[in-house]
């Protein structure tokens, strides 16, 4: 699940519930820095892509620039 301010992410199948919270960063993400996560995410989940390469690619994701200036 992602929200603007909330990603949850399930890793692994188990018959018992545990959540765990991480503190993010003093940053936010933009609305479609979040949909590449999104989709990232389905690519390690589909073991479409490598793990290294996730993570350049989050690093990626994160150093964009907004796509519209302050006044928007």
């Amino acid at each position: 699940m992602a929200l603007p301010n909330v990603i949850m992410i399930e890793l692994g199948k188990s018959g018992r519930g545990r959540v765990d919270f991480a503190v993010q960063r003093l940053t936010s993400l933009q609305l479609d820095q979040v949909s590449e996560l999104v989709e990232l995410i389905d690519r390690v989940k589909q073991k479409t892509i490598r793990l290294a390469d996730a993570t350049a690619q989050i690093d990626r994701i994160l150093a964009k620039p907004p796509r519209f200036n302050s006044v928007w």
